[in-house]
């Protein structure tokens, strides 16, 4: 009840109400499944709980190969679920790397494994190593390496991430940030650290999104977004994407919309609005960017696509 796009957190609270679920039903992961399927929330905070539910499963491995056992749960039991596209995969790196003691060079190696799911749209594996990625950062970081330095850091282990991924490890560090109280004004400043410019954009883009959850209003992310204006995000495109976060969070295109609006440049005006639906569609489908009355606005919206940005998913 308490969860909102501006300052409620909820994920890892849902990742618990999916390992509990299954540890009520003593790990029969069918009746578990089909009890969150059942729920009256069973979408709630992107279907985190679904994560929980595959955690708990490769907990319970007991011997069993972990790609094998994942595999076929996301084929028979989640993707017919109502789940967001990619969601299965995304849980499945939540689930690997927690199997694998956090050590996020195997957990990588079993994402390449798993392959692409049946019935998904998204590059699986991708999605499965930012699972890992963010599993790592919010839980990981202290158990992975005996290093506190490193520990403390948020951008760990991203300068040491592999080439094909890094992108989502950068992509990732204010959620790892906000655990250990960095301020957003410090993470601009982490963010210059990655060597590549596609790195440095997704780690401002995470910035961008992360002020929707850190930061009271959206006057004040607007505002954010205008102070740290730079070559890496832009600040129509920090807007942009603190959009998309705003729309997907709440499930339906106000106010993220405002936040679009105020782009001047009109092809950058309508990625906003295609980025809200992107947003949307994964979560609750096409129907919420029928609240846009303005036509134009409306028809960016039910583009549903992410605008193509360089080294992101």
């Amino acid at each position: 009840e308490a969860y909102s796009p501006f300052g409620g957190v909820c994920h890892i609270a849902a990742h618990r109400v999916g390992a509990g679920t299954m540890a009520r039903h003593d790990g029969d992961f069918g009746a578990a499944a089909s009890e969150l399927r059942a729920a009256d929330d069973a979408a709630l905070c992107g279907s985190c709980a679904v994560h929980g539910l595959l955690i708990e499963l490769t907990a319970r491995a007991d011997g069993a190969d972990l790609v094998d056992l994942l595999r076929v749960a996301c084929a028979t039991t989640i993707v017919d679920s109502g789940a967001p596209v990619g969601d299965c995969a995304h849980g499945a790196g939540h689930a690997i790397v927690q199997a694998r003691a956090w050590e996020i060079d195997e957990a990588l190696a079993d994402c390449d494994r798993l392959g692409t799911l049946p019935g998904e749209t998204t590059d699986s594996v991708r999605e499965c190593a930012i699972g890992a990625y963010m599993e790592v950062m919010q839980n990981g970081r202290e158990v992975a390496t005996a290093d506190s330095v490193r520990a403390e850091d948020p951008t760990w282990p991203c300068p040491v991430a592999p080439s094909a991924t890094a992108d989502l490890c950068w992509g990732l560090v204010d959620v790892a940030a906000g655990i250990e109280g960095v301020p957003l004004e410090e993470v601009v400043a982490l963010c210059t650290t990655a060597d590549r410019a596609t790195d440095r954009a997704a780690c401002r883009i995470s910035l961008a999104e992360g002020a929707t959850q850190r930061l009271p209003d959206l006057a004040a992310v607007e505002a954010f977004c205008l102070a740290h204006d730079d070559a890496d995000l832009e600040r129509d495109t920090c807007r942009l994407w603190a959009a998309a976060q705003i729309g997907g969070d709440r499930q339906h295109p106000e106010p993220a919309a405002e936040l679009c609006r105020a782009i001047g440049d009109p092809t950058l005006r309508d990625d906003c609005f295609a980025a809200i639906g992107g947003k949307l569609f994964g979560q609750v489908g096409l129907a919420p960017c029928a609240e846009l009355v303005n036509t134009v606005e409306r028809r960016a919206c039910q583009r549903s696509l992410l605008p193509d940005r360089p080294g992101l998913p």
